[in-house]
């Protein structure tokens, strides 16, 4: 068994944030966010004062994080909301961040996941929170862990390794080094015991060169459990027990358990089910509630000795309580091998419904779960390491010349502080000649998003005539085709039974129902009828076809009400979206998420077709066409290419224009 950490708020600690760098990093960020805004448009330029107060409330907010995330929930979305006002970047990302993990801390991963991802774009523009992009990656991967997609996993951990190169981080910073840690526990769930040790032993040389106790403990305990993977128990046996010292040591509780529990993991493996009691055990002690992965993890290896020791009733007393805690936490990891472990138990105590009962879930689980992520593109994986660790040597050059320059800079401060006056005067002649510019670019987009509102509003009022005239006009004269068949069969009942009188019926009908539903979606009633959320879903249910494409739509948080202009114009970008993979990615299956948060709307269109991205199409709009429609609306959209086919599309939009 591996263990790892997940991270919570950004690594910079506010209270050693100086006002002298909270106004330095103001002033570029009033100037950056100004050309750069990703989906709130705001022309507001931030005080001091309304620094000090956001960072205040986030800082109140972080420390209630893991004792009471709904009271952090609270602080971040005050924060939030007047960040969002000043268009203060670096707040906002920190805002939803904080968010995804304090709902990440309640257990409610999917919304921890939606949080997170919105995070995103803000956490990469920002200035003043340099780790945040690579915090937000990190959690991700933490999510992605336990919910057993350990290969979309180590593409979060890689991410957020690549961030923090990205951003300047020290690579031996203890998140950093950690992140390495998270890895080899990926790896080694990926069946590559060799790459895990690889991480582990990196995590384990950066823990006691800096002395980083907690993570000393994590990396020892991982490269014990990696050792038993290799069958190499003398190996683990000796890592292990140093980690299990270090940590009563150093008075670490929770590192304690960990070691004590793979200790067990390794007794069980050898087949000495009372010894690994006595430390399964040992963790009973030292607390009356662990936390929750380890009460899973404890309860299923206390299962298995108990078997092994044919105690059948607490084995299925100990395989019931982690499953039911596994279920609880949607933790995937061990829920297969409990279903596994319950059929072996119920069938020797004599109870074989159950036991099939059990047998068959597992069944289920091992083709859905264990096969998806395990054994799959692992050169490709490699191939991610390797260039990995090339961008790493790049970023280690990097910060050795940085920390030169710094010293150069410490020897003649004199000279800056002597020159700060002119400095100052000349930054200022800079930035106004900055604004200047940022000012025609900002009137050349603003002329060129009035054309594309003008364009859309002359599209869709074109619509609604075409729309019209086939319900008012084509449909009509099919109505009386259809009245003329019907009156010639009442005058010539010879032809009743001819085939041609048939088939001419059955086509008006046909006609008939093709004509209304083109008419529908030219002119959606059940959008204003009933909003948004049904519209999409309305238009996925009549995409969906008998055997062929299927289209699920999930609906998560409260759905509201926006100005029909914005909820028209979201609508037709996700109609275009949807007809684009109908037409061209040879799907199946596609799933479109609606996530209502308290400021943000996200959409996310995901498909298992081809992989081929939006381009260019004669009859329909490219990505660069929808993305201007997007951002017209102040949205954003992002676009990732699967690895192994199909695509994925998340939009989001600002709440600001509800109706």
């Amino acid at each position: 068994m591996i263990y790892f950490t997940y991270a919570g708020s950004s690594f910079i600690s506010l209270k050693r944030t100086t006002l002298l760098t909270i106004i330095i990093c103001l002033l570029i960020n009033v100037a950056y966010g100004q050309d750069n805004q990703i989906s709130i448009h705001s022309n507001t330029q931030i005080s001091p004062a309304d620094t000090g107060s956001i960072l205040n409330m986030v800082r109140k907010a972080d420390s209630l994080e893991i004792p009471a995330p709904d009271s952090a929930i609270y602080w971040y979305n005050l924060a939030l909301r007047l960040s969002k006002e000043k268009n203060f970047i670096d707040g906002i990302g920190n805002c939803l961040q904080g968010l995804g993990s304090s709902y990440l801390n309640k257990g409610e991963w999917d919304k921890a996941t939606s949080y997170f991802r919105a995070a995103i774009p803000y956490c990469r523009k920002a200035i003043l929170f340099t780790d945040m992009s690579s915090t937000v990656y990190g959690n991700l991967g933490s999510i992605s862990y336990f919910q057993g997609n350990y290969k979309r996993a180590a593409l979060y951990f890689d991410s957020s390794l690549k961030e923090g190169a990205r951003k300047g981080i020290d690579p031996e910073n203890l998140y950093l080094a950690t992140i390495r840690n998270n890895l080899a526990g990926v790896y080694l769930q990926l069946d590559q015991p060799q790459l895990a040790l690889k991480y582990a032993r990196k995590a384990t040389a950066i823990a006691r060169r800096k002395n980083y106790s907690t993570l000393l403990v994590h990396a020892l305990s991982n490269q014990g459990g990696i050792y038993s993977k290799l069958n190499n128990d003398e190996q683990a046996l000796t890592y292990l027990k140093e980690s299990l010292n270090i940590s009563r040591k150093n008075k670490l509780r929770d590192e304690e358990l960990i070691a004590l529990n793979i200790l067990g993991d390794v007794m069980l493996k050898k087949e000495k089910p009372v010894e690994a009691l006595a430390y399964l055990q040992e963790m009973g002690k030292l607390t009356p509630s662990p936390p929750y992965y380890l009460f899973i993890f404890q309860g299923y290896a206390s299962g298995k000795a108990y078997f092994l020791l044919k105690d059948y009733g607490k084995a299925e007393a100990e395989l019931e309580r982690a499953l039911a805690a596994a279920e609880m936490y949607n933790i995937n990891d061990n829920k297969i091998e409990a279903h596994k472990d319950l059929s072996e138990v119920y069938a020797q105590s004599g109870n074989y419904k159950q036991a099939w009962q059990q047998r068959l879930i597992y069944e289920n689980l091992k083709d859905s779960l264990l096969n998806r992520e395990k054994a799959r593109d692992i050169n490709e994986l490699e191939v991610r390491f390797r260039t990995s660790e090339k961008d790493k040597e790049l970023a280690e050059k990097k910060l050795t010349i940085m920390h030169a320059e710094t010293l150069n800079r410490k020897k003649t401060t004199w000279i800056w502080i002597s020159s700060l006056s002119a400095i100052i005067l000349a930054l200022s002649v800079l930035l106004l000649r900055y604004r200047q510019k940022s000012k025609e670019i900002r009137q050349m987009q603003q002329k060129e998003l009035e054309l594309l509102r003008a364009t859309m509003e002359g599209e869709e009022t074109e619509r609604i005539r075409v729309g019209k005239e086939l319900h008012d006009g084509v449909s009509g004269f099919l109505s009386a085709i259809k009245m003329n068949l019907v009156t010639l069969r009442m005058q010539r009942h010879d032809i009743t039974g001819s085939d041609a009188y048939t088939n001419a019926l059955l086509l008006a009908d046909e006609a008939a129902d093709e004509l209304r539903k083109t008419a529908h979606n030219l002119v959606p009633s059940l959008l204003a009828k009933s909003g948004l959320s049904e519209a999409i879903r309305g238009f996925c249910r009549r995409l969906s076809q008998p055997g062929g494409i299927q289209m699920q739509v999930r609906i998560m948080g409260m759905p509201q009400r926006l100005d029909p202009e914005k909820e028209l114009a979201i609508y037709r970008i996700a109609q275009e979206l949807l007809h684009n993979i109908l037409k061209h990615a040879q799907a199946t299956q596609v799933i479109v998420a609606i996530s209502w948060l308290e400021e943000i709307l996200m959409i996310s269109i995901e498909d298992n077709g081809v992989g081929m991205l939006l381009q260019e199409q004669g009859d329909g709009l490219g990505m660069d066409n929808i993305a201007k429609r997007v951002k017209s609306i102040h949205g954003s959209i992002e676009t990732d290419q699967g690895e192994n086919g199909g695509t994925a599309i998340y939009l989001y939009f600002p709440l600001a224009g509800r109706a």
